[in-house]
């Protein structure tokens, strides 16, 4: 690659027309991102954690209450339809908040 070709890669150069062109706005909204979204997403792992534990226990104090069999599979047929719904709203709570960490990047990335 010769050295004009290189300057033309390199960070805040100048477009033949004056104004400036570069990566800066994405390599801030990347730093943002990378930075930013593992603790998003870390976060509510751990909210969807406690809340699925704490249903569990609920679960394992109502199967100890039980009658029989019958009464305690009803029990965790529930548990499990519950779970289910949990889950599926999960995903949509992760999907949205990848995108709110990524809106939020972009929009520091153009400030930068």
């Amino acid at each position: 690659m010769t050295s004009k070709a290189r300057e033309g890669l390199s960070l805040g150069s100048q477009a033949r027309n004056g104004s400036a062109v570069g990566f800066e706005p994405f390599a801030a909204a990347y730093k943002t991102w990378l930075m930013s979204y593992p603790l998003v997403m870390a976060e509510e792992a751990l909210h969807f954690a406690a809340h699925r534990l704490e249903e569990q226990a609920k679960l394992v104090s109502k199967i100890a209450g039980c009658a029989g069999p019958a009464e305690a599979t009803e029990a965790q047929v529930s548990f499990l339809n519950d779970a289910v719904q949990d889950y599926r709203k999960e995903a949509e709570v992760f999907a949205r908040r990848a995108q709110e960490a990524m809106a939020s990047a972009n929009a520091s990335g153009a400030r930068a």
